[in-house]
């Protein structure tokens, strides 16, 4: 559910010790394993409003991993209007 919000782009950052994804399991059909993405890492949740031509309001919200090393940068990206 996507709520308003109080300016143009609202950021908070946080740190994370690992970042997990899930990938289906070869090994046994229709079962899921979690792999690590990354381990020590930024974690930032951005959320941007946008005024479309037509006159109503979308918010798009991003969270963002950036690995200590650099090395892993990953994107989830939510769209609601």
């Amino acid at each position: 559910m996507c709520g308003t919000r109080k300016s143009q782009s609202d950021k908070e950052h946080r740190r994370g010790a690992s970042v997990e994804f899930t990938q289906p399991d070869p090994e046994l059909p229709g079962e899921w394993k979690m792999m690590e993405a990354t381990g020590p890492c930024r974690i930032s949740i951005i959320t941007k409003k946008q005024q479309l031509s037509a006159g109503s309001t979308r918010y798009i919200t991003s969270v963002w991993v950036i690995s200590d090393d650099r090395g892993v940068r990953m994107q989830q990206k939510r769209m609601c209007q």
